[in-house]
Protein backbone atom coordinates (compact mmCIF):
# COMPACT_ATOMS: atom_id res chain seq x y z
CA UNK A 1 0.00 0.00 0.00
CA UNK A 2 0.91 3.77 -0.70
CA UNK A 3 -0.46 6.51 1.50
CA UNK A 4 -3.30 5.98 4.09
CA UNK A 5 -5.45 8.98 5.15
CA UNK A 6 -6.50 7.58 8.41
CA UNK A 7 -9.58 9.31 9.95
CA UNK A 8 -8.74 11.62 12.96
CA UNK A 9 -11.14 10.00 15.05
CA UNK A 10 -9.53 6.89 14.53
CA UNK A 11 -6.10 7.37 14.96
CA UNK A 12 -7.28 9.55 18.33
CA UNK A 13 -8.00 6.70 20.06
CA UNK A 14 -4.36 5.11 19.90
CA UNK A 15 -2.30 4.85 22.97
CA UNK A 16 1.40 7.07 21.90
CA UNK A 17 4.61 6.65 22.90
CA UNK A 18 8.23 7.61 23.22
CA UNK A 19 11.04 6.07 22.73
CA UNK A 20 14.00 7.16 25.07
CA UNK A 21 17.51 6.67 25.66
CA UNK A 22 21.12 8.59 26.15
CA UNK A 23 21.75 5.61 23.33
CA UNK A 24 21.12 2.12 22.13
CA UNK A 25 21.44 0.35 25.01
CA UNK A 26 18.95 1.65 27.16
CA UNK A 27 16.03 2.46 25.23
CA UNK A 28 13.02 2.43 26.82
CA UNK A 29 8.94 3.54 26.28
CA UNK A 30 7.40 6.36 27.59
CA UNK A 31 3.61 6.64 27.17
CA UNK A 32 2.12 10.00 26.26
CA UNK A 33 0.27 11.08 28.88
CA UNK A 34 -3.72 11.68 28.17
CA UNK A 35 -3.18 9.80 24.81
CA UNK A 36 -3.69 5.90 26.38
CA UNK A 37 -6.93 5.64 24.27
CA UNK A 38 -9.28 5.71 27.25
CA UNK A 39 -10.02 7.98 29.78
CA UNK A 40 -9.68 5.90 32.58
CA UNK A 41 -6.25 5.82 32.38
CA UNK A 42 -5.57 8.97 31.74
CA UNK A 43 -5.23 10.54 35.13
CA UNK A 44 -6.81 13.44 34.21
CA UNK A 45 -5.26 14.32 31.88
CA UNK A 46 -7.20 14.87 27.76
CA UNK A 47 -6.07 13.40 25.07
CA UNK A 48 -3.56 16.25 23.71
CA UNK A 49 -3.35 14.54 19.83
CA UNK A 50 -4.45 16.73 17.35
CA UNK A 51 -4.22 16.39 13.39
CA UNK A 52 -5.18 20.26 12.54
CA UNK A 53 -4.09 22.15 15.05
CA UNK A 54 -1.55 23.28 18.04
CA UNK A 55 -2.41 25.65 20.68
CA UNK A 56 -0.41 27.63 22.35
CA UNK A 57 -2.03 29.17 25.87
CA UNK A 58 -0.64 32.48 25.89
CA UNK A 59 0.37 32.31 29.42
CA UNK A 60 3.32 29.42 28.21
CA UNK A 61 6.03 31.65 27.63
CA UNK A 62 8.01 28.98 25.17
CA UNK A 63 6.83 25.82 23.23
CA UNK A 64 10.01 23.58 21.72
CA UNK A 65 9.73 21.32 18.98
CA UNK A 66 11.75 17.86 18.09
CA UNK A 67 11.46 16.87 14.69
CA UNK A 68 9.80 12.98 14.46
CA UNK A 69 9.79 9.81 12.91
CA UNK A 70 6.09 8.12 13.89
CA UNK A 71 5.82 4.45 13.12
CA UNK A 72 1.67 3.21 13.84
CA UNK A 73 2.48 -0.72 15.03
CA UNK A 74 -0.37 -2.67 14.67
CA UNK A 75 -0.17 -6.43 17.16
CA UNK A 76 3.54 -6.12 17.86
CA UNK A 77 4.44 -5.05 14.02
CA UNK A 78 5.25 -1.68 11.99
CA UNK A 79 2.78 -1.07 9.61
CA UNK A 80 2.84 2.89 8.33
CA UNK A 81 5.15 5.77 8.86
CA UNK A 82 4.95 9.22 9.27
CA UNK A 83 6.72 12.52 9.90
CA UNK A 84 5.64 13.99 13.04
CA UNK A 85 6.96 16.86 15.69
CA UNK A 86 7.30 16.05 19.42
CA UNK A 87 5.92 19.13 21.47
CA UNK A 88 7.27 20.30 25.02
CA UNK A 89 6.92 22.96 27.50
CA UNK A 90 10.57 23.45 28.13
CA UNK A 91 11.34 23.59 32.49
CA UNK A 92 12.23 27.23 32.41
CA UNK A 93 8.50 27.68 30.83
CA UNK A 94 6.48 25.82 33.41
CA UNK A 95 5.16 27.11 36.77
CA UNK A 96 6.65 24.03 38.42
CA UNK A 97 9.50 23.61 36.72
CA UNK A 98 9.84 20.18 35.15
CA UNK A 99 9.41 19.47 31.48
CA UNK A 100 5.32 18.95 30.14
CA UNK A 101 4.46 16.94 26.59
CA UNK A 102 0.47 17.19 27.29
CA UNK A 103 -0.17 21.08 28.20
CA UNK A 104 -3.91 20.36 27.19
CA UNK A 105 -5.99 20.17 24.13
CA UNK A 106 -4.73 19.95 20.90
CA UNK A 107 -0.92 20.58 22.04
CA UNK A 108 0.41 17.27 20.29
CA UNK A 109 0.00 17.56 16.64
CA UNK A 110 -0.12 14.12 14.53
CA UNK A 111 -0.01 13.46 10.60
CA UNK A 112 -3.07 12.21 8.94
CA UNK A 113 -1.87 10.50 5.51
CA UNK A 114 0.73 8.22 6.34
CA UNK A 115 3.01 5.89 3.54
CA UNK A 116 3.31 2.06 3.94
CA UNK A 117 6.17 1.43 6.13
CA UNK A 118 8.12 -0.32 3.59
CA UNK A 119 8.77 2.87 2.00
CA UNK A 120 10.75 4.11 5.02
CA UNK A 121 13.68 1.73 3.63
CA UNK A 122 13.88 3.56 0.41
CA UNK A 123 17.12 5.53 -0.50
CA UNK A 124 16.64 9.09 0.44
CA UNK A 125 13.58 8.77 2.74
CA UNK A 126 13.99 11.94 5.50
CA UNK A 127 11.60 13.78 7.51
CA UNK A 128 11.51 17.59 6.82
CA UNK A 129 9.32 20.48 8.88
CA UNK A 130 8.23 24.02 7.27
CA UNK A 131 6.97 27.37 8.72
CA UNK A 132 5.04 28.47 6.93
CA UNK A 133 3.50 32.64 7.27
CA UNK A 134 1.42 34.26 5.57
CA UNK A 135 3.34 37.43 4.42
CA UNK A 136 1.20 39.26 2.49
CA UNK A 137 -2.67 40.17 2.96
CA UNK A 138 -5.33 38.73 0.94
CA UNK A 139 -5.25 34.56 0.24
CA UNK A 140 -2.00 34.42 -0.71
CA UNK A 141 -0.11 31.85 -0.43
CA UNK A 142 2.13 31.68 2.62
CA UNK A 143 6.19 31.69 2.83
CA UNK A 144 7.73 28.38 3.09
CA UNK A 145 10.95 28.39 5.59
CA UNK A 146 12.89 24.88 6.07
CA UNK A 147 13.46 23.95 9.78
CA UNK A 148 15.09 21.04 9.28
CA UNK A 149 19.18 20.42 9.12
CA UNK A 150 20.72 19.13 6.32
CA UNK A 151 21.25 16.01 7.88
CA UNK A 152 17.75 14.47 7.38
CA UNK A 153 18.29 11.91 5.53
CA UNK A 154 21.26 11.04 8.42
CA UNK A 155 18.91 11.31 11.29
CA UNK A 156 16.53 9.00 9.51
CA UNK A 157 18.94 6.01 8.47
CA UNK A 158 20.12 6.51 12.50
CA UNK A 159 16.25 6.11 14.08
CA UNK A 160 15.62 3.13 11.73
CA UNK A 161 19.06 1.55 13.46
CA UNK A 162 16.98 2.74 16.88
CA UNK A 163 13.76 1.07 15.79
CA UNK A 164 15.49 -2.04 14.86
CA UNK A 165 17.53 -2.46 18.23
CA UNK A 166 14.20 -1.43 20.07
CA UNK A 167 12.15 -4.17 17.64
CA UNK A 168 14.39 -7.12 19.07
CA UNK A 169 13.28 -6.68 22.37
CA UNK A 170 9.20 -6.51 21.44
CA UNK A 171 7.78 -10.00 22.94
CA UNK A 172 4.34 -10.74 23.83
CA UNK A 173 4.95 -9.07 27.35
CA UNK A 174 5.82 -5.85 25.60
CA UNK A 175 2.77 -3.40 25.55
CA UNK A 176 2.92 -2.75 21.63
CA UNK A 177 2.35 -6.68 21.36
CA UNK A 178 -1.61 -6.13 21.10
CA UNK A 179 -4.18 -3.15 19.09
CA UNK A 180 -2.86 -0.10 17.33
CA UNK A 181 0.16 2.02 19.08
CA UNK A 182 2.25 5.14 17.71
CA UNK A 183 5.61 5.04 18.55
CA UNK A 184 7.73 8.27 18.20
CA UNK A 185 11.18 8.29 17.65
CA UNK A 186 13.13 11.54 18.18
CA UNK A 187 15.10 12.54 14.93
CA UNK A 188 17.07 15.77 16.39
CA UNK A 189 19.52 15.60 19.31
CA UNK A 190 18.23 19.49 20.14
CA UNK A 191 14.96 21.06 20.83
CA UNK A 192 14.36 24.01 18.52
CA UNK A 193 12.09 27.07 20.02
CA UNK A 194 8.74 27.92 18.16
CA UNK A 195 8.61 31.66 16.77
CA UNK A 196 6.66 33.02 18.61
CA UNK A 197 3.37 34.58 17.74
CA UNK A 198 3.27 37.99 17.03
CA UNK A 199 0.21 40.74 16.53
CA UNK A 200 -1.98 40.56 13.59
CA UNK A 201 -1.49 43.97 11.89
CA UNK A 202 -4.29 43.43 10.10
CA UNK A 203 -6.42 42.82 13.47
CA UNK A 204 -8.23 45.96 15.55
CA UNK A 205 -8.55 43.64 18.45
CA UNK A 206 -4.67 42.70 18.82
CA UNK A 207 -5.71 39.07 18.13
CA UNK A 208 -1.99 36.60 17.61
CA UNK A 209 -1.26 35.82 13.90
CA UNK A 210 -1.19 32.29 13.42
CA UNK A 211 0.99 30.06 11.27
CA UNK A 212 1.09 26.36 9.69
CA UNK A 213 3.96 23.98 10.53
CA UNK A 214 4.02 21.17 7.65
CA UNK A 215 6.22 18.08 8.77
CA UNK A 216 6.85 15.62 5.60
CA UNK A 217 7.86 11.94 5.55
CA UNK A 218 9.26 11.44 2.02
CA UNK A 219 12.25 10.50 -0.63
CA UNK A 220 11.01 12.78 -2.93
CA UNK A 221 13.53 15.22 -3.95
CA UNK A 222 11.86 18.70 -3.53
CA UNK A 223 9.79 17.98 -0.45
CA UNK A 224 8.66 21.93 -0.37
CA UNK A 225 6.51 21.10 -4.05
CA UNK A 226 4.32 18.68 -2.17
CA UNK A 227 3.24 21.48 0.30
CA UNK A 228 1.02 22.64 -2.47
CA UNK A 229 0.30 19.87 -4.52
CA UNK A 230 -2.97 18.56 -5.02
CA UNK A 231 -4.17 16.16 -2.10
CA UNK A 232 -4.65 13.28 -5.28
CA UNK A 233 -0.86 14.19 -6.46
CA UNK A 234 0.74 13.90 -3.13
CA UNK A 235 -0.49 10.34 -2.60
CA UNK A 236 0.78 9.31 -5.40
CA UNK A 237 4.03 9.56 -3.78
CA UNK A 238 4.55 7.45 -0.91
CA UNK A 239 4.97 10.73 1.08
CA UNK A 240 3.20 11.53 4.57
CA UNK A 241 1.73 14.67 5.50
CA UNK A 242 1.32 16.63 9.06
CA UNK A 243 0.02 19.79 8.91
CA UNK A 244 -1.47 21.76 12.28
CA UNK A 245 -1.71 25.51 12.42
CA UNK A 246 -0.17 27.17 15.45
CA UNK A 247 -2.59 29.92 17.56
CA UNK A 248 -3.00 31.58 20.39
CA UNK A 249 -5.32 30.71 23.04
CA UNK A 250 -6.82 31.73 25.98
CA UNK A 251 -4.26 31.58 29.08
CA UNK A 252 -4.81 28.23 30.82
CA UNK A 253 -4.08 29.72 34.30
CA UNK A 254 -7.31 31.57 33.98
CA UNK A 255 -9.90 29.06 32.79
CA UNK A 256 -12.40 28.04 35.28
CA UNK A 257 -12.14 24.36 33.72
CA UNK A 258 -8.39 24.13 34.01
CA UNK A 259 -8.21 20.33 35.51
CA UNK A 260 -6.23 19.46 39.00
CA UNK A 261 -4.00 17.66 36.36
CA UNK A 262 -2.56 20.83 34.83
CA UNK A 263 -2.44 22.73 38.07
CA UNK A 264 1.49 22.27 38.04
CA UNK A 265 2.00 23.61 34.70
CA UNK A 266 0.33 26.64 34.76
CA UNK A 267 -0.54 27.87 38.85
CA UNK A 268 2.82 28.57 41.03
CA UNK A 269 1.93 26.08 43.61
Amino acid sequence: GGPQVLPAQYVNTFQRWLITGENDDNLSLEALEGASGSLDQSNGFVNPTSTTDLWWPSDIKKLQVKSTVEILFQSGSPTYASGGLDVRVPPEASADGTEWKNHGLNSQPLARQWTAFSFVVEPGFRVESFLGRRVEEGPSEPEWENLSGPKAVEQMQKALETLGIFLSGVDETSPLASGFHIVSIPLAAEWADLPDLTQDPKSDDGEMESYALVTLATAEPDPKELITMDQDLVAMTASSIMAVQVSQTEPGSESEYLPDAYKPLYIEQ
